[in-house]
């Protein structure tokens, strides 16, 4: 593997999900290897009122490749460290692999500017990266020819200690939400819209007619709680309203809890008008870990994550009767729902492993 320099904005100890992305990735490199160039003390993005913001950043790797004597730089955001390797290149002939994820493709698409200078750095990086065959796709439309064949899925994996709960906590967390005869249907991520709770909502209240014996967890925070919370005072949500119950932030130990009371795993993410959506969806393989079925939104890349029919049910994520009947299906034939559920964990453990889908990016620095 050649000489490695991964310059990013997004690691730990920022919190978020591209974050602990390059954090495993660089884990399971050679250290000996691999270095890290982060946003410490503004070295890639300048905090002063000047323009460009990442002019800091061309002096700093710029320095690094020579007095690390560094062959290849990964680069974790094509805009704008992208543009910084592109020139950087033009200079020193260092080549670069550029790793994508999903709104970061998408999104800068809109502008003109944005999406040519995207083409630029795309055609002139040695390889690409991105987290489903979704984004590969979004990838390709900016790309020609044979650069296409450039690209590599790797995708993003579960962390197998997850699994490690401590069961006298579990025994606590199940009896404040796990009554005789009631099911729990449970959701993980930030409450944003792009998640699909409202959706969630409303076909369980469609479902309660026909079974009403189910509490529905949300674990986590955001900013669409508020409208989450509003939406129940309606008398549409009335009959419902008392089986929604808004979790919190959870820390690893006692998110583990959930996964392993839970009876289904549920969030039918959508794509937004603005380009947000899903670019891949670990939160479903980490709910197959625990043997859980599982069912997602049929957009982005959660089709990777999900296998229809075999570790979850995908549906349309607009649907309210669709999502009411893929959860009814799984509450109602719970050997159904264990033999998915298997079939889940199985696959998790067999290709959504660091050490599995690290390696090929090994191939590509070497």
């Amino acid at each position: 593997m050649k000489k490695t320099l991964l310059i990013t904005t997004d690691f730990p100890p920022t919190i978020g999900g591209v974050a602990n992305y390059y954090k495993n990735i660089v884990d399971h490199l050679p250290s000996e290897k691999i270095s890290v160039m982060t946003n410490d003390k503004n070295k890639l993005l300048t905090s002063l009122p000047i323009w460009p913001k990442w002019l800091p950043s061309f002096w700093n790797i710029w320095s690094t490749i020579r007095k690390e004597k560094i062959e290849m730089l990964l680069v974790g955001q094509i805009l704008p460290l992208g543009t910084v390797a592109w020139l950087l290149h033009k200079i020193t002939k260092t080549p670069y692999i550029v790793m994508t994820h999903a709104m970061d493709v998408t999104f800068p698409q809109k502008y003109p500017r944005k999406k040519w200078l995207m083409k630029k750095i795309l055609a002139r990086a040695d390889k690409v990266t991105t987290v489903s065959r979704f984004t590969e796709q979004q990838l390709k439309t900016l790309m020609t020819g044979s650069d296409r064949a450039k690209i590599e899925v790797i995708y993003p994996c579960p962390n197998l200690r997850i699994r490690d709960y401590n069961e006298q906590l579990c025994a606590g967390i199940s009896a404040k939400y796990v009554k005789p005869d009631t099911k729990i249907i449970l959701s993980v991520g930030r409450i944003v819209e792009r998640k699909g709770f409202d959706a969630m909502i409303e076909a369980l209240a469609k479902m309660n007619k026909e079974y009403p014996n189910f509490n529905y967890l949300l674990v986590g925070e955001g900013e669409y709680k508020k409208k989450l919370q509003k939406m129940l005072t309606m008398p549409a949500y009335e009959a419902i309203s008392n089986k929604i119950k808004f979790v919190g932030k959870v820390p690893d130990n006692e998110l583990a809890c959930y996964f392993k009371l839970c009876d289904v795993f549920a969030m039918p993410s959508r794509r937004l008008s603005t380009e947000d959506v899903e670019g891949f969806g670990i939160v479903y393989l980490e709910a197959n870990l625990f043997g859980k079925p599982v069912i997602g939104g049929d957009s982005g890349g959660i089709r990777d994550a999900v296998k229809d029919g075999q570790t979850g049910f995908l549906v349309d994520p607009t649907d309210t009767n669709m999502i009411a009947e893929a959860t009814l299906k799984l509450l109602t034939d719970p050997e159904r729902a264990q033999k998915i559920g298997f079939a889940g964990q199985e696959r998790v453990l067999k290709e959504f492993t660091w050490k599995h889908q690290t390696a090929k990016l090994e191939k590509l620095l070497s």
